[in-house]
């Protein structure tokens, strides 16, 4: 009776867990590397029903606790990274990365990185500013565009702004901006990354992967409750930057 019981629980366990991941999956929201998660549990659950030895069952949950309790030692490895160092209030150029424009309007998380370029002007009130980011799918104008006008209209100095409109990726942003910068005579030295906190970490590694020096000033990710799901994408999203640069 006590085996049927645990069984029970265990399907309904796993249905909820599966539930849950395919409706994140399919959310007008980048939420599909949470719902993935969540539907491998509820199929890893389900298959624990279907496992009558005990000793397979202690094995199997023990792999994938050490699975779990690896994933949040690298998100924290990745937040912990993302804090901001002091040494960008020295530097002479700094570029802001892209984010996803709706229409003509930044989102959230890119009206978030473009706040923390305006605090790091009036910081560093002679650098240069490289916003990044070219026209994507529902985007009417560049990203580049958007955060020039964005920093305009919030009473910016624009004539030390500068963008570059071509990029769609992380990597094509730092690499178009320095042939920018290089053609401009800017020094990179240093260069001030202006991104979210959680995809701070990334984006320092691909500049080191171009020879850039940089720093980081991280804009918080709003809204909050998106924060672990952005952590977690940038896990393989950090293992793919390292195979394109290997």
């Amino acid at each position: 009776m006590k085996w049927k019981k645990g069984n029970h629980k265990l399907t309904a366990l796993s249905t909820i867990l599966v539930v849950l991941g395919v409706i994140l999956c399919i959310l007008p929201f980048t939420f599909w590397v949470t719902g993935a998660l969540l539907i491998a549990l509820g199929a890893f659950v389900f298959l624990l029903r279907l496992i009558g030895r005990e000793t397979v069952r202690s094995c199997l949950i023990l792999i994938v606790c050490v699975g779990l309790i690896t994933l949040e030692i690298l998100m924290a490895l990745i937040s912990v990274q993302g804090q901001r160092d002091p040494a960008a209030q020295q530097s002479e150029a700094a570029i802001v990365l892209g984010a996803q424009v709706r229409g003509n309007v930044p989102s959230m998380a890119l009206r978030s990185r473009l706040d923390a370029a305006l605090e790091f002007m009036q910081e560093n009130p002679h650098a240069v500013v490289f916003v990044s980011g070219g026209k994507g799918d529902g985007e009417n104008i560049s990203e580049a565009q958007a955060m020039y006008n964005y920093l305009q209209s919030h009473g910016a100095d624009v004539s030390r702004v500068v963008m570059e409109p071509e990029s769609r990726t992380t990597l094509e942003n730092l690499r178009n901006t320095k042939a920018l910068a290089d053609e401009m005579g800017v020094n990179l030295d240093g260069l001030c990354i202006i991104t979210g906190e959680f995809h701070m970490s990334r984006a320092m590694f691909l500049a080191s992967r171009l020879g850039i020096d940089s720093v980081s000033f991280s804009a918080h990710t709003r809204p909050w409750v998106f924060k672990m799901n952005y952590y977690l994408r940038e896990i393989p999203a950090y293992v793919k930057a390292w195979l394109q640069t290997s």
